[in-house]
Order: C-alpha cells, then structure tokens, then sequence
C-alpha cells in the first residue's frame, strides 16, 4: 500500500527498506536516543533490521515516510484491540521541522481509519519531546492521560 499526498509518502515497510532505513538510523543514533527512546541500539546493523521486518507480529503495520523517494523516517500504527491503535513516529534530524511528520501521522491516521476500523488512535510521547507533542496536537490529538515522564494524546477518527 502506498499513500501520497503533499510530496510526502508513506510506504510499507519491506525488506528491500532495510538498507537505506539503517543508513537513516545509523546516522542519527545521538538524535533518536535523546528521549530514551531505543531505536538505535535496537538495530546495530542491517541485518537486525531485515530480522524486524521478517518477525514483525500482525497487529504492528510499518511504513517508511519518504521525501521524493527518499527515506526521511519511519511510522508504525499497533493496534491495540479492534477499536483503539497507537501511533508512534520518528524523522531523521535533518528532516525535523518541514512538516513531514504531520503529514505523515494524517496519513497513517486516514489508514488506521478506513483499513484498520479503528475509532481511536493515540501517541505516547516523552514530556520533554516537545516536537513530537506539537505534531500531535497539530494533528487534532488531545492529552488524555500524563505519567511521570510520559504524555499520552488521544483522538477520535470514527464512530
């Protein structure tokens, strides 16, 4: 499956992916890592990536998010039971504030509607990773429910 709108496309991740994803991640390790996340200790080589996309469970759908043909991140929709999926995102630094992720969250917000049927989706997002909270909320996204260093944002997309 692929959508397109605006220039941006995201596309389902395959193995074919594996080479120019881990080029994006190996390139900003220190960027992806600032949040605790672990993205870049997750995948210290191709291979280990190509070993994710082959083991990936059903309920987790991946899509690359590409510039021109370009990979520029990443985005995963898990869904979580048949009425509610979680988002969850990255861009490579040098991509960050030209809009790409929002486009690309609208995007995985329309497939998580009409091909998963889901009615609610949401983000967990570090309370420091303020970008990543003003995606979402440009995105129509609410803040629901706040741990100690965790924010979660929800939305409505269906009956």
């Amino acid at each position: 499956m692929k959508i397109e709108k605006t220039g941006i496309t995201i596309c389902l991740l395959s193995e074919k992916d594996a080479s120019e994803l881990f080029l994006l991640i190996d390139r900003n390790r220190e960027h992806l890592s600032q949040f605790g996340e672990r993205t870049s200790e997750k995948y210290p080589d191709i291979e280990s990536i190509k070993k994710s996309i082959r083991a990936c469970p059903l309920e987790v759908i991946r899509f690359v998010i590409k510039n021109n043909g370009m990979i520029v991140g990443f985005i995963k929709i898990t869904q979580k039971n048949i009425r509610l999926a979680e988002v969850g995102y990255y861009l490579g630094k040098e991509f960050t504030g030209k809009g790409y992720m929002k486009e690309a969250v609208k995007q995985a917000e329309e497939y998580a509607k009409t091909i998963l049927q889901v009615t609610e989706l949401y983000g967990v997002v570090k309370k420091g990773n303020i970008a990543s909270i003003k995606v979402l909320q440009s995105c129509g996204f609410e803040n629901k429910v706040g741990a100690k260093n965790e924010i979660a944002l929800y939305k409505k997309i269906g009956n």
